[in-house]
């Protein structure tokens, strides 16, 4: 079956010459519905189809088992700092919309590191960070069925909200898959679930506070409560994210039960090496490797001690040493 889908999705292209011979129809459907298409005359837009290949987004890649960012020394660090800086918010999002303050963390630290690492559509051999648009419209132009409609509403609600960010929608960056912001919501997701969580009268698409709570309805919107692991399969369909979510995500609940959350840290040396390979998922559980690693993230409040982090066969504890 999925041959056949494959083939059917190669034929819808190849029918209408290629990725660019998409863009008419796309072109078409926009205009019918009211919308500014004189983007697609610009240089900017049209620059993209030219090379189908060589589009990546970065630099996050939770199937890379070498570029483990988000269970390194400095990511779990970061994590224990953002929490410390915005327990307030985190703590409301609990109430509010019933997802722990951890698996929010998480979210916000793989995504993007907290904002620091933006994830782009890139041209990597020009070194060309390309607008979200594009990303869509190529998503658009190399599907089908059901897949192509959803990228094209995705198209509609970018068109509709791309004032809130900038005057040209074509300055705004996104992922390879078209997802925008710190929290890396699809332009559907930033018109309905955004939220002004520290009530402030708007909603801030970059501010700390309001991608707290915006995380936070989304879980709610598809059932965490009920489900956690498909609420969290909804926001990014992968198994392997999942995983390191929750492993991320358990890590700073342990270390709250030991030593509660800090505003501020002092500044601490750390290893920046991967200290834990995610198996994939053709490897049973059971043939995973015991890592140990020493993680200095504070001083036992007792014994002056730091901490030793324990992982291997999907959990993870921290413990005196």
């Amino acid at each position: 079956m999925f041959r056949k889908l494959a083939l059917a999705a190669l034929i819808t292209v190849a029918s209408a010459g290629g990725v660019r011979g998409q863009l008419p129809y796309l072109q078409k459907r926009l205009a019918g519905k009211g919308y500014d298409v004189s983007f697609f005359q610009d240089p900017r837009f049209s620059y993209s189809f030219q090379f189908p290949k060589n589009n990546n987004s970065g630099p996050f890649d939770y199937t890379d088992k070498s570029r483990c960012y988000y269970m390194r020394d400095s990511s779990i660090l970061e994590s224990i700092k953002f929490m410390g800086r915005e327990l307030k918010w985190l703590e409301k999002a609990e109430e509010d919309y019933g997802v722990p303050k951890e698996i929010i963390t998480a979210i916000l630290n793989i995504e993007t590191y907290f904002g620091r690492h933006q994830v782009y559509y890139l041209d990597r051999d020009n070194g060309i960070k390309l607008p979200a648009l594009n990303a869509l419209a190529k998503q658009y132009a190399i599907s089908s069925g059901r897949r192509k409609e959803y990228f094209a509403q995705e198209i509609e609600k970018l068109l509709d909200i791309y004032k809130e960010f900038s005057d040209d929608p074509l300055d705004i960056y996104g992922s390879s898959m078209g997802a925008l912001t710190n929290k890396q919501f699809m332009p559907s997701n930033i018109k309905e679930l955004s939220v002004d969580h520290d009530e402030d009268g708007k909603i801030e698409h970059y501010g700390e506070a309001d991608n707290i709570g915006s995380v936070g309805n989304f879980l709610k919107y598809h059932d965490y409560g009920k489900n956690p692991t498909l609420a969290l399969m909804s926001y990014n369909y992968s198994r392997m994210y999942v995983k390191a979510l929750k492993a991320h995500a358990e890590v700073l609940g342990e270390y709250e039960e030991k030593y509660g959350i800090y505003p501020e840290l002092p500044m601490i040396e750390f290893r920046d090496e991967p200290v834990w390979d995610i198996p994939t998922l053709s490897e049973p559980p059971d043939t995973q490797t015991l890592h140990e690693v020493s993680v200095p993230v504070a001083a036992d409040a007792e014994s002056g001690k730091g901490l030793k982090k324990t992982l291997g066969k999907n959990i993870l504890i921290f413990r005196a040493f």
